[in-house]
């Protein structure tokens, strides 16, 4: 019956849709002779039921239903024995349900941040203008545009070594990859356990210290874009005159933003047109 999908709606079939529809518990001593009986194929030998609603606050979210193959097996008092399994079952099942909503709600969260984060990473590491950086014994040079070191870096997940004794390391935050720390020394000398476990620690400290010089950066800009904000309106308060006022707007949104052309625009009134043709006030 569950593999098949057997569902039973709510009032139109057998004890359980009476059930759930009145929120009134309700036993069946002879199930063949019963009103309210669906004649269940799937349940023949059944001649006995009793099925108890399933209640959180005013809500009915679904039944208890026993059945037995003898005839008025049940009794009133076992409704105020089953009422209490029926209420702790009611109440697990609204927990199971919130949980599960909850759970949702944080997927959605987590997927809406890992969104937000990736597009504010990239935006970040674009309005830099870095590719990565290279240091030797002798030199620390920025990265160019080169096409191996971006085939090097994408979908790295665990640390690797190539054949030249290169060790990839990949700098992940929250699910994000931001790159790939790459270290290299001679063949002659192997890497071994203990330091790819250094080298991967120092990948994720790397990794957070970098985000955190990001959300660093956006704090400070959200603070100049603030602060700008607030001299524009000081500006704007200094005159009543509506054309000053707008001139100052514009020039200063212009000069910040780096806008070739800004304008407000008023809306008129709105017209209906009479059947006399004439157009008056809406």
């Amino acid at each position: 019956m569950v593999a098949r999908g057997h569902r039973l709606g709510v009032g139109a079939q057998g004890i359980v849709g009476y059930v759930t529809q009145t929120g009134r518990p309700r036993i069946a001593l002879d199930v063949g002779d019963d009103m309210v009986w669906f004649n269940n194929p799937d349940l023949p030998e059944t001649h006995s039921e009793m099925a108890l609603p399933l209640i959180v606050g005013e809500r009915v979210i679904g039944a208890l239903d026993v059945q037995s193959q003898e005839t008025g097996a049940f009794k009133n008092e076992d409704i105020n024995t089953l009422r209490v399994l029926a209420d702790q079952l009611a109440i697990a099942i609204a927990n199971a349900l919130v949980f599960s909503q909850r759970q949702q709600a944080i997927e959605e969260l987590q997927r809406a941040y890992s969104t937000d984060t990736r597009r504010s990473w990239f935006g970040f590491m674009a309005q830099l203008g870095l590719r990565g950086y290279r240091y030797t014994p002798r030199t620390l040079e920025a990265l160019g545009q080169v096409e191996e070191f971006d085939h090097a870096v994408t979908g790295l997940t665990h640390p690797q070594v190539s054949a030249d004794n290169t060790l990839f390391l990949p700098l992940t935050f929250s699910g994000l990859e931001l790159g790939v720390l790459q270290i290299r020394r001679p063949t002659t000398r192997p890497w071994v356990e203990e330091e790819i476990m250094f080298a991967s620690r120092t990948a994720q400290e790397l990794a957070q210290a970098l985000e955190s010089a990001r959300l660093y950066q956006d704090s400070q800009r959200q603070a100049a874009r603030e602060q700008l904000t607030g001299e524009i309106t000081a500006r704007m308060r200094e005159t009543l005159d509506v054309e000053t006022m707008l001139r100052t707007v514009l020039r200063e949104v212009s000069d910040v933003l780096g806008l070739a052309e800004a304008e407000v625009r008023f809306r008129a009134e709105p017209t209906i047109t009479t059947p006399t043709g004439e157009e008056v006030a809406a």
